[in-house]
């Protein structure tokens, strides 16, 4: 099989507000992980307390189950040009993803014509959707609703 050896960033699964944890499937073992997608491929991956990226795995009664000792998750390069191209084809669409340049144009707690990256995409706990920017000074939270994209 081949792979890259690029290491792309995480994106947290997350169900009401609260980001999706799974518990190694090892015997006697008490690691967690966060749930979510590799922002390179698409695939479902874990991220370890420690900053592991590895892969998850389908397990009994529909949860996701994954090995701490398992290697380390890497990109398939075809299925990560097809997700590159879907990620494209979204930014053609008009709809905001991670990595756009935005600037907010409303809003009360972030101030208007605060420019910066989209970091975090996700669902706040009243299935709103809020992004995260990271600007001069640092990580800005508002509504998706309150920003363009510039860029």
């Amino acid at each position: 099989m081949n792979t890259t050896t690029t290491r792309p960033g995480f994106t947290a699964e997350m169900q009401h507000g609260y980001k999706t944890t799974m518990r190694c499937w090892g015997a006697n073992h008490r690691d967690t992980a966060t749930i979510g997608t590799c922002d390179g491929c698409g695939e479902y991956v874990a991220k370890t307390d420690n900053g592991r990226i590895i892969p998850a795995s389908p397990g009994r009664n529909l949860s996701w189950v994954y090995t701490c000792w398992s290697a380390p998750h890497e990109c398939d390069p075809d299925r990560a040009a097809a997700h590159q191209a879907m990620h494209a084809t979204k930014v053609a669409d008009g709809e905001m993803v991670k990595g756009q340049t935005v600037t907010v144009v409303r809003g009360r707690k972030v101030p208007k014509g605060t420019t910066g990256e989209i970091r975090w995409i996700g669902e706040d706990g009243y299935g709103k959707t809020r992004v995260g920017i990271m600007t001069d000074d640092g990580m800005q939270f508002t509504a998706a609703s309150n920003v363009e994209v510039t860029a």
